[in-house]
């Protein structure tokens, strides 16, 4: 042991030893520590150079000799190659993996700084070229002229401090610069195909519209062709402007997450021909985890959780920008979407619709408003746009020179967890703005709470990131009751399960279960054949194993009223108990599902807004048979009541007023083109309210009605008028109807 130890003494010795005679032999500086910099965002640094000009030792030694108050310098080994910091004597060195600092043991002496005049550096009509136009690209190019020109020691900085001595120089140039780049050629989505207005690309990044509702190829069609002919020419010249919904966004970063893919032949995804029977709910390739969705629903208090990869495969890509809006990333933020979701994603790999089926998050949005995920793929502008900036009178002005040049590249970021380059990674590449001061820890912080998994961008899957952010939200841990469970098949507690390829949506199935007595659990088909199926059981069922689907316990449950007759109703009056319908007669007008089961109240609702209808029965709670209570139908005038004991029998008191119309297609709607005028989402209107704006138009002969209990919340009541001759579009759910003379 003493032999061991007094080895060990000798190898320190020699290695204290080494150390001063480095010190000696360079005798400007010396270590200060390893995997530390230069603090970032703050006053005490001086400066960093960019990550494509890597300097030595010697020369960042050099830069930090010639800039005054630089007392440290940090540079960059293992992590930003070659990246050179210098900081003044009050700097507090922060920890970085792969940077070592250095201080100056030898200072230049610098003479004293004022303010200089602009005039011993500018004279009037003096101009310089920037490349782009924001404050570090003016900047740079002040720099460049004066560095070509006689101004001593003099600066952008003691410029623009002595032309702009009451007021932020940057506010200045920032305002030139807005004033500069509406000089470039602009675009919309328009300009990319005449059908894409403000609110069809508002439906299409909500995961709706006929670009995402339709199967098939993209290649050799009207829209794609459109789609490849802007790739090649306008999103690669022009700025393209905004889409309403997200051209502000709080974080600096929009993120699409596709559920679907509807393109065959592609080498993406899973769809394929023939797609009638390969291309139904096909996958995109998986490259992310959705954890939670939130809800908004006052009967439902948890989140939507998807543990165990239970959501099915899913494709998460995004982009984000600097805080400076005339930056070349966020001037052009809508050509890199265009790029990502209509372009990459949709067109050549046939990408589209949510990750699930949810009233409650879209398939493009500001990255604030997606539901958390592990990670997402990225991609970055990289542009060329010249201006030419001339100094006259004693101010700028900016004018933008030769056309503009866009590429879109995979993303070169900075992996958070461990400093290295890792490309193609959104939260990664917002870790870099970060580090390059381009956007504020407050916005890289919120980006990173939407994906949750950035500290390892390698792992697309990443569940434990997921189980520790719903632990950190909620307080509680991530839910292993969940995922590929269903409601069992031919259990009596089983209350009802709604038809194949008539699809619900997550809130819609939630919905169904607390309007249905008993109702504590409630299963949805995720994906395959089933999906968007919903089923029911009761607090006694015994949940079965399925892939595919996903079960939830119901939050709070609905007192469900009495079954006996309420003569008092003004809407109806008590027409008999034991009493109901005809059955296999032609003045039944409807009978509602087994397992479905309605209030009194809906029941009278049904029978309301069906012509014709006089009576209605409701199955009570001592039937026969479990499955008919709640069971409603509705019959005529002329219907003679049949005896069935536990139904009891009602007769309308108010009844509807039904315009002169009748129904022209069903699963029909008014098309695009051709169309008189469309309701806003979210404010419906009744049939009757929709048959008049349809009637007092003076050329309108068919109007579309939202009333299919499949449709998303925002389409139910909505209303389109269109001419004759329209060729109507599938869409199910919306009714169309005739204007009869």
């Amino acid at each position: 042991l003493s032999i061991y130890t007094m080895k060990f003494s000798t190898t320190a010795i020699f290695i204290i030893s080494t150390v001063a005679s480095f010190r000696q032999s360079y005798g400007a500086y010396e270590l200060s520590g390893n995997n530390v910099k230069c603090p970032y965002r703050s006053e005490t640094r001086l400066f960093r150079t960019p990550d494509s000009e890597p300097l030595s030792l010697e020369q960042c030694h050099q830069l930090c000799y010639d800039t005054e108050g630089c007392q440290y310098f940090t540079i960059g080994l293992s992590a930003y190659t070659g990246v050179c910091i210098g900081c003044t004597e009050d700097a507090q060195l922060t920890d970085q993996g792969g940077m070592d600092s250095y201080e100056m043991t030898v200072m230049q002496d610098f003479p004293t700084a004022s303010p200089v005049a602009a005039s011993s550096c500018l004279l009037n009509g003096d101009s310089f070229t920037t490349e782009g136009c924001d404050y570090e690209s003016f900047v740079q190019g002040l720099d460049g002229f004066l560095e070509d020109n006689t101004c001593g020691d003099h600066d952008a900085d003691a410029v623009l401090e002595s032309l702009f001595p009451n007021s932020s120089p940057k506010d200045m140039i920032n305002y030139m610069c807005d004033t500069a780049w509406d000089q470039v050629p602009t675009s919309t989505f328009q300009d990319v195909d005449a059908r894409f207005t403000d609110n069809f690309m508002e439906d299409y990044i909500n995961g709706d519209s006929f670009l995402n509702q339709n199967t098939g190829t993209f290649q050799g069609t009207v829209e794609g062709n459109n789609i490849d002919s802007f790739r090649d020419e306008d999103a690669v010249s022009t700025v393209v402007q905004p889409i309403p919904s997200i051209s502000t966004c709080s974080n600096n970063a929009i993120m699409c997450c596709f559920g679907r893919d509807r393109q065959p032949n592609d080498n993406n995804g899973n769809c394929a021909d023939p797609i009638d029977t390969n291309c139904v709910n096909a996958d995109p390739a998986d490259n992310s985890n959705l954890c939670w969705t939130d809800t908004n629903i006052d009967t439902f208090a948890d989140p939507f959780t998807f543990p165990g990869k239970s959501e099915s495969p899913i494709h998460c890509h995004g982009l984000a920008w600097g805080e400076d809006d005339n930056s070349f990333t966020a001037q052009l933020r809508f050509n890199n979407f265009f790029y990502v979701s209509l372009y990459d994603h949709m067109y050549t790999r046939g990408y589209v619709e949510t990750t699930v089926d949810s009233d409650n998050i879209g398939m493009c949005d500001c990255i604030e408003n997606m539901p958390p995920v592990s990670r997402a793929d990225c991609t970055q502008i990289d542009a060329s746009q010249t201006f030419t900036v001339t100094f006259t009178n004693g101010i700028f002005s900016a004018a933008a020179s030769g056309d503009l040049d866009i590429e879109f590249n995979s993303c070169q970021g900075i992996n958070p967890g461990n400093g290295d380059r890792k490309n193609n990674d959104l939260g990664s590449y917002v870790y870099r703005l970060n580090e390059e001061g381009d956007i504020s820890d407050e916005k890289m912080e919120g980006v990173f709470e939407t994906l949750v998994g950035y500290m390892d961008p390698n792992d697309n899957q990443n569940e434990a990131a997921c189980e520790a952010a719903y632990l950190e939200v909620f307080g509680e841990d991530y839910p292993d009751d969940v995922a590929n469970l269903k409601c069992s098949y031919q259990s009596s507690e089983r209350l009802f399960r709604t038809e194949d390829n008539d699809p619900l949506t997550l809130e819609q199935c939630q919905d169904l279960c607390y309007d249905t007595q008993f109702c504590d659990y409630f299963s949805l088909g995720l994906s395959g054949a089933y999906s968007g199926v919903c089923i029911g059981c009761t607090s006694n069922a015994v949940l079965q194993s399925q892939g595919g689907f996903n079960s939830y316990g119901m939050t709070s449950t609905q007192s469900f009223p009495t079954a006996s007759p309420t003569p008092e109703s003004e809407y109806f009056d008590a027409a008999g108990t034991g009493k109901k319908c005809p059955f296999d007669h032609a003045t039944r007008l409807f009978r509602t599902p087994d397992n479905s089961p309605l209030t009194r109240m809906d029941c009278y609702e049904e029978c309301y807004n069906t012509e014709g209808c006089h009576y209605f029965s409701l199955g009570g709670t001592d039937l026969e048979h479990e499955a008919w209570v709640g069971v409603c139908m509705g019959c005529t005038e002329d219907a003679v009541l049949s005896n069935h004991a536990g139904f009891d029998a009602f007769e309308m008191e108010i009844k509807q007023d039904f315009p002169h119309d009748e129904v022209f297609a069903v699963n029909k709607k008014c098309p695009m083109r051709n169309r008189l005028f469309r309701t806003e989402d979210n404010d419906p209107l009744s049939k009757s309210e929709c048959y008049d704006m349809c009637n007092e138009h003076p050329t309108c002969e068919y109007f579309t009605f939202g009333e299919g209990a499949s449709l998303n919340n925002a389409h139910k009541g909505l209303c389109i008028g269109c001419s004759g001759g329209a060729q109507l579009s599938d869409h199910t759910g919306f009714n169309t109807y005739e204007i009869l003379p």
